[in-house]
């Protein structure tokens, strides 16, 4: 069973520049990382609404917004679906929710919720978020739950889509703490021990980092409060993880693929030492801590 604990909301003010705020990995294959990111979602489609995780850590963030009737949502990376009908029901049938997504599966299945419940008021875009076109100032909330650290530009993605809010309206989004989903933690240390260097959570990693990054983009008020989640996994389910990260082509890792095999061979025994190294008679503790993160276009 998972424990979950709120640290409560706190305004971060920023005394210095956004220089030294953690480096942004460059993409030399954007498209092609885009389209692992699509495929692999389309392959979770199915299974994506098992379990609780995503409407627990999307509801607080969304309700945090305080929607009115009549308001206009953009929820990026809208997924299946879960997200967008927690805003259209805070919205009501007065309200718009625009949802988008570049995963087609999983928009199959959103439409298939909006079909059902009778949501008039939802409009569902295959696109990608990086890219797609709106109107200047034509929402006042845009939401991005659980999937802001597939952007390749952190800071022109917010600030494109700064330009889609009213004034005062607001963003939210989730961000992940750099020391959560111990799998990811693991493979990025084991891989560089061989000198390879892999991008998991640390461009998000802490509240200052967040921060900063919504500052670089020109936002204002910004209120970070950590919910902190976690539950203890196999140590053999986490040792799968592996094949799930790196045989399936994780989109995080294609490094690994530009190194030999004997090196990835040597990066996996790494991984295997680092997770048992942490685990307990309860198994490994997978810890995902979010940063539910709220920010104003004051312009």
């Amino acid at each position: 069973m998972a424990n979950r604990r709120s640290s409560g909301a706190k305004h971060v003010v920023l005394c210095s520049g956004v220089e030294d705020f953690a480096r942004v990995p460059e993409f030399k294959f954007k498209e092609e990382y885009k389209d692992r990111v699509a495929l692999l979602y389309d392959r979770y489609s199915e299974k994506y609404d098992n379990g609780t995780w995503h409407d627990e850590i999307g509801r607080p963030l969304i309700e945090g917004c305080g929607l009115r009737k009549g308001d206009r949502v953009l929820d990026m990376c809208a997924g299946t679906g879960i997200s967008t009908l927690i805003s259209a029901d805070l919205v009501g049938r007065e309200g718009r929710v625009v949802g988008v997504d570049f995963s087609d599966m999983m928009l199959k299945k959103a439409r298939e919720k909006v079909k059902t419940g009778g949501y008039a008021q939802v409009e569902l875009v295959l696109g990608d978020a990086e890219k797609v076109e709106f109107p200047p100032r034509s929402f006042d909330c845009i939401t991005c739950c659980a999937a802001f650290l597939w952007m390749t530009d952190y800071v022109g993605t917010l600030t494109r889509w700064r330009g889609f809010l009213a004034p005062g309206g607001q963003i939210a989004l989730h961000a992940f703490w750099e020391g959560g989903w111990v799998k990811g933690v693991c493979l990025v240390k084991a891989a560089a021990r061989h000198g390879v260097e892999l991008t998991f959570n640390q461009p998000t990693g802490t509240e200052e980092r967040v921060a900063r990054l919504l500052a670089a983009a020109g936002y204002s008020d910004v209120r970070i409060e950590r919910y902190e989640v976690g539950s203890y996994i196999s140590l053999e389910d986490a040792e799968k993880g592996w094949d799930g990260m790196v045989k399936e082509e994780f989109p995080f890792s294609p490094p690994l693929f530009e190194v030999s095999q004997d090196v990835r061979d040597a990066i996996k025994a790494s991984y295997l030492t680092e997770l048992q190294s942490i685990a307990t008679d309860r198994g490994v503790w997978e810890d995902r801590t979010t940063f539910h993160t709220h920010a104003r276009n004051l312009s």
